[in-house]
């Protein structure tokens, strides 16, 4: 089941029943979203490994919680990559045709996520409590995933600034440290013609990035910098060789996160970057989308 909201040209279609995720962003009927070359495979029991989440991922845009990246154990739970909230059940409590308000709970952590599509913007806001006697960690991840004239040869990224830290594909961070927009020798602002970057841009200055397409497509992302300090970022470009990929990968990520690290929710906890709800306790964020311009005043 999906549900679609809309405002003049943009049409935001949601499903509930995984993870209360974006499929579709369509802005005078091109859409901005990815959508994998491959057809999404049913979802066996969790946890799940990476090529199961992502043999069965439908492209678009995930909220990560309560682990994201890497697979880990943490007190003896196991959470699959990009945690159990991103492919969860979520409840459909309020919507019209410009609203919709979904809900769902794991372990005592309710999660509720409204979406608003209105004044030519997309918001997505998210309310966390614990509802549980004990304390719960978590960390959050914005996994929007833009495809199309987003990532095409030539599209430029524009960030305020913040530190390059390259993640290796099992969620490790790699040595060395660049400014931004900067990679060794690599000027992660344009996207080549074949690429495959994964990394962590730490400690932003501002909640917000500037996507401009090759084309007259841009969009403009502004997040809520306290609940999102750093920004994953992934540039795929016909790089990824392994399946399901296959060197079939066009796709641009831009992924507000609550941590600097990509080695899961264990890893966070042992360096004191996992946000600890004490019980009762509750954790809002937010992020705006705005297609054309990219203006995010």
């Amino acid at each position: 089941m999906t549900i679609a909201l809309r405002d003049g040209p943009i049409v935001l279609t949601i499903a509930p029943d995984r993870g209360a995720e974006v499929r579709s962003l369509e802005v005078s009927g091109t859409e901005l979203l990815y959508r994998p070359p491959w057809e999404p495979a049913p979802l066996p029991d969790g946890p799940h490994a990476a090529d199961v989440w992502e043999r069965s991922w439908h492209g678009g845009w995930q909220l990560l919680w309560p682990s994201a990246g890497a697979a880990c154990a943490v007190d003896g739970v196991e959470h699959g990559f990009h945690g159990a909230g991103s492919i969860a059940p979520f409840s459909v409590a309020e919507c019209d045709r410009q609203q919709a308000t979904l809900r769902c709970e794991i372990d005592g952590l309710r999660c509720e996520r409204r979406y608003d599509v209105r004044d030519g913007r997309v918001r997505a806001a998210t309310r966390f409590a614990n509802g549980s006697e004990r304390t719960i960690p978590l960390v959050l991840v914005e996994h929007l995933i833009l495809g199309g004239c987003l990532a095409a040869e030539g599209t430029s990224i524009e960030l305020a600034g913040g530190q390059v830290i390259e993640q290796a594909w099992d969620g490790s961070a790699l040595p060395g440290c660049d400014d931004w927009p900067w990679l060794g020798n690599a000027d992660l602002s344009v996207l080549p013609a074949t690429s495959s970057y994964f990394v962590v841009v730490r400690d932003l200055p501002a909640g917000e990035a500037r996507i401009e397409g090759p084309g007259e497509i841009a969009l403009g992302v502004r997040f809520d910098r306290s609940a999102y300090p750093h920004l994953w970022l992934w540039e795929e470009r016909l790089g990824a060789t392994a399946e399901p990929w296959s060197g079939r990968g066009e796709c641009l990520a831009v992924e507000p996160s609550s941590v600097p690290s990509t080695d899961g929710l264990a890893g966070a906890i042992a360096r004191g970057e996992a946000s600890m709800l004490a019980p009762g306790g509750e954790l809002s964020s937010w992020i705006e989308l705005v297609p054309g311009s990219g203006s995010v005043q």
